[in-house]
C-alpha cells in the first residue's frame, strides 16, 4: 500500500559517526567529533520535544480562551433572564408577560449562540451579505437595551 508519511525530523536523522583511525592524536579528535555529533543529536531531540510541548500548551490555552469567552456570552443572557424572572414574579400580569415575551428572546440568543458555536465546528466558505444597516445594528442592541 502506498501513502504519505512525513519526512524525519532533524532529530531522527541519525549523525554520521566517524570511525577511528588508529592515530592517536587524530581519534581524539575523531572522538571529540563523535562527541559533539552525539550531543547536538541530543539536543535535537530535546529541542523537537520541547517545540511539541508548547504547540500542545498553545492549542489547550487557546481552547481555554474559547471556553472563556463561549461561557461568558452565554452567562450573560441566562443572568438577564434570572432578573427579569424575578422581576415578574414581583409584576402584575402585563408585566409577566412581556417578561415572558423578552425571556424567549433571550432563549432564542442562547440558541443562536450555542447554533454558532457549532457551526463554527463545520467546515464552511465565507460570504459576503448586504444588510440593512439601522436593523442590523437594532437587532444587536435591543436585546441590551434594559
Amino acid at each position: 500500500m502506498f501513502g504519505l508519511s512525513k519526512p524525519p525530523s532533524a532529530a531522527t536523522i541519525p549523525m554520521p559517526r566517524v570511525e577511528r583511525t588508529g592515530e592517536r592524536e587524530l581519534d581524539r579528535i575523531i572522538d571529540a567529533l563523535n562527541e559533539a555529533g552525539r550531543r547536538l543529536a541530543a539536543a535535537r531531540r530535546e529541542s523537537e520535544a520541547l517545540a511539541a510541548q508548547v504547540a500542545a500548551s498553545e492549542r489547550l490555552a487557546a481552547l481555554g480562551r474559547v471556553a472563556a469567552g463561549v461561557a461568558h456570552k452565554i452567562r450573560n443572557p441566562i443572568a438577564a433572564m434570572r432578573l427579569r424572572a424575578e422581576s415578574a414574579l414581583a409584576g402584575d400580569d402585563t408585566r409577566r408577560r412581556k417578561t415572558l415575551e423578552d425571556m424567549l428572546q433571550l432563549v432564542a440568543r442562547l440558541d443562536g449562540l450555542v447554533s454558532g458555536l457549532l457551526a463554527m465546528t463545520q467546515r464552511r466558505e465565507p460570504h459576503s451579505e448586504k444588510v440593512e444597516i439601522g436593523r442590523f445594528l437594532a437587532a444587536w442592541v435591543d436585546p441590551h437595551r434594559e
